[in-house]
């Protein structure tokens, strides 16, 4: 694996396991999204929560809620076992 490849499965890796907390603090997450009054107080405030780097927080914000609720944890958390094998090697 080149650097470039590392770099962005790092990346991704980061971006899942994001993933997987919101999903494990679902209730949490969407009510410091929905009690901020704006973008700005949102990311703030996920980001002093979750202590999430901020490209995932910024990926989170611009998903639709909705659609976090409905990925699959178990396909989250296979590409997250996948990626630090990559990682690994």
């Amino acid at each position: 694996m080149d650097s470039e490849d590392r770099q962005r499965a790092e990346g991704r890796l980061e971006i899942v396991e994001g993933l997987l907390a919101a999903l494990g603090s679902w209730p949490e997450m969407s009510q410091v999204v929905w009690q901020s009054a704006d973008r700005a107080t949102a990311y703030a405030a996920l980001r002093e929560r979750f202590n999430w780097p901020e490209h995932v927080t910024h990926y989170l914000l611009d998903m639709p809620l909705g659609r976090i609720h409905t990925l699959a944890r178990a396909d989250l958390a296979e590409e997250a076992a996948e990626l630090r094998r990559l990682l690994s090697t």
